[in-house]
């Protein structure tokens, strides 16, 4: 499959814009090893849960950010989802994120119902690691709510300024 290239992105008001799937950001940076050390962790959730509805999307709210980097850095990684760019870090302020690998999920009606990390472990995933990412979708998809609605994030701090 092609990798999903960079594009712009406006932050919308998506409470009442009656969403058809659940909507997963992830923020990124290009320049985060955490975040490297994750990919393989948000590419097996994308391909386990793109197939159930899950809209994966990974953003650059990056001062540095542009279109044109990120498109690089989707072909170099060959991402199953597009980077978009968050011009002023608008919607990272506006989810509270502060770190690469953060990630929000909003449900089907547009509610945020999801802010953290994508699980317990920094660098190696152990035997022992909490999963609240896929907890939290598997939450939802089950029409539930997720077990923790807010968790930590491990990874570098976004450079917004």
């Amino acid at each position: 499959m092609a990798p999903r290239l960079a594009r712009a992105w406006r932050l919308y008001p998506v409470a009442s814009a009656g969403l058809a799937r659940p909507i997963l950001n992830v923020f990124f940076s290009a320049h985060c090893q955490c975040l490297v050390v994750h990919e393989p962790r948000i590419r097996a959730l994308e391909n386990a849960y793109s197939s159930r509805g899950v809209q994966f999307f990974a953003v650059d709210s990056e001062a540095a950010a542009s279109l044109d980097g990120d498109r690089v850095e989707a072909r170099a990684h060959a991402y199953p989802f597009p980077i978009l760019v968050d011009p002023g870090a608008i919607a990272a302020d506006a989810m509270g994120a502060e770190y690469a690998t953060y990630a929000v999920v909003f449900d089907q009606s547009g509610l945020l119902r999801y802010s953290g990390g994508i699980d317990s472990d920094r660098v190696h995933l152990t035997g022992g690691a909490r999963h609240f990412l896929r907890d939290a979708l598997d939450d939802l998809l089950a029409n539930q709510s997720p077990r923790a609605a807010r968790v930590e994030a491990l990874g570098c701090a976004l450079q917004k300024w």
